[in-house]
């Protein structure tokens, strides 16, 4: 079965939905990247990095946004990975799902950049496969790309709100706990969910950064 951006807001309209919205906390992630397939290139110095490393990152949700960001400064990070920051970087993501946006915001050398945008559709195919993640029951979702050959899977829970999940993993109908991406290429994975009030803080639109499209960043990154 597939789900769509329509479906999430039927789900959303309805009273079903009641006991869910009601919800809001933090959930924490365990981001994991594997480096053995640009360890393979052996390009500038590749061959230098270790298989994989570990980051750290904490989504802030109630029943009307939710924002997923680091959870540990560099240096920490750093620290975490034996000195070194490898790999490229997540965009912090703020979604407010009843309009359909989300806003993406990275920093590079020193400047903050900000991508408006729509959350968008995925053809998400459901399966009845389920398991237990964190206490709540998740069930399996997929998604494959034909251009790339690429492929995601990913765990969602009907037990918190619809349209949540870590980086871009958020069109789906219920949170997202767990994601494997191509492979292992890129693994998150909840460590913890928290139910608690939030502060204005945590949850706060970020407001500054120069406005860009997608394509324009990647550019700046390749530079």
């Amino acid at each position: 079965m597939k789900i769509s951006l329509i479906a999430l807001v039927c789900f959303f309209l309805s009273g079903s939905a009641t006991v869910v919205l009601a919800q809001e906390g933090v959930i924490h992630y365990d981001v994991i990247h594997d480096m053995r397939q640009f360890k393979k290139a052996d390009s500038a110095g590749m061959s230098n990095l270790p298989d994989s490393y570990l980051t750290k990152h904490v989504l802030y949700f109630n029943p009307e946004a939710s924002f997923y960001t680091n959870a540990i400064s560099q240096k920490e990070e750093r620290q975490l990975n034996s000195g070194q920051i490898v790999g490229f970087p997540l965009y912090d993501v703020y979604l407010t799902p009843a309009s359909n946006k989300r806003l993406l915001t990275n920093s590079l050398k020193g400047r903050t950049y900000m991508i408006e945008d729509t959350m968008g559709t995925r053809p998400w195919v459901l399966s009845e496969e389920t398991k237990e993640i964190l206490g709540y029951p998740c069930r399996k979702a997929t998604l494959t790309n034909s251009e790339n050959k690429g492929s995601l899977t990913v765990w969602f829970t009907n037990q918190l709100r619809p349209a949540l999940g870590p980086y871009l993993y958020h069109t789906l109908p219920g949170a997202v706990l767990e994601v494997d991406s191509n492979q292992g290429a890129l693994v998150l994975k909840a460590t913890n969910v928290e139910l608690r009030a939030l502060t204005n803080k945590e949850l706060a639109k970020p407001g500054k950064g120069k406005l860009v499209t997608k394509q324009e960043f990647e550019n700046l990154l390749s530079k």
